[in-house]
C-alpha cells in the first residue's frame, strides 16, 4: 500500500511504503511494518539513481499512465520534507530528503522489485534504509503487498490510490491522502 502522514513523519500506506522523516525534536517516524517485520538494510542502494529524481525534470509526464516519476514537498513543524517515487514495471525507487533550519539529511532511497499495471502496485521485497546528519533523520521503507486502484468495492477510500490527470493520489485512509504530481515519464 502507499501512505503518507503530513505532520512530523510521512509514510507511504502500508504494503508499498513508508516515507519519514524526524527532527531534533524527536518526532516519531510512522512505519507500518509488514506482519513479519522490515528488513533494515543498513545502506544507500540506489543513490546516484535517487539523486537524480531530485534534479529539475521536464519534457514529458504522460498523465493517467502509473508509470514514470511522482513527487511530493509537505513542509511540518518547520522541517522540509521532499518525497520522490519512480515507477516502472518491473522495480519502484522511493526517495526522501529532509530539511530543516538549512541541514539537510542525505537521501534515504530503496529499490524494490515489483510488478505494475494501471490497476495494482505489488511490491515483491521489505526494505528500509535511514539516513541522519545533524539531528534531522530521513526514513524509507517498503513492505510487501498489494495495493489496488480504488474502485466501486471500496466503500471509503482507504488503502487504495487514485489515478488522474498527472495526480497520484493514495488514501491512507478516508480522511488523510497524499497527492503526488507527476514529474516525467
Amino acid at each position: 500500500m502507499l501512505a503518507f502522514r503530513v505532520g512530523a513523519a510521512l509514510a507511504l500506506v502500508a504494503p508499498l511504503a513508508a516515507l519519514g522523516c524526524s527532527g531534533a525534536h524527536g518526532n516519531e517516524d510512522l512505519t507500518i511494518p509488514p506482519s513479519g517485520g522490515v528488513e533494515e538494510n543498513g545502506r544507500n542502494e540506489s543513490t546516484a539513481e535517487a539523486e537524480s529524481l531530485f534534479m529539475a525534470r521536464g519534457g514529458d509526464a504522460t498523465p493517467g499512465v502509473l508509470t514514470g516519476v511522482w513527487a511530493a514537498t509537505i513542509e511540518a513543524e518547520g522541517t522540509t520534507y521532499e518525497h520522490r517515487v519512480h515507477i516502472t514495471g518491473s522495480a519502484i525507487l522511493l526517495a526522501t530528503r529532509c530539511s530543516k533550519d538549512g541541514v539537510r539529511a542525505p537521501i534515504a532511497s530503496v529499490k524494490v522489485a515489483a510488478k505494475i499495471d494501471e490497476s495494482t502496485i505489488t511490491t515483491l521485497d521489505a526494505k528500509t534504509n535511514t539516513t541522519t546528519a545533524d539531528g534531522i533523520t530521513c526514513r524509507v521503507s517498503t513492505t510487501r503487498g498489494t495495493d489496488h486502484r480504488c474502485d466501486a468495492t471500496h466503500d471509503t477510500k482507504s488503502g487504495c490510490f487514485d489515478l488522474r490527470e498527472g495526480v497520484l493520489v493514495v488514501y491512507r485512509s478516508a480522511t488523510d491522502a497524499l497527492e503526488l504530481v507527476k514529474q516525467s515519464d
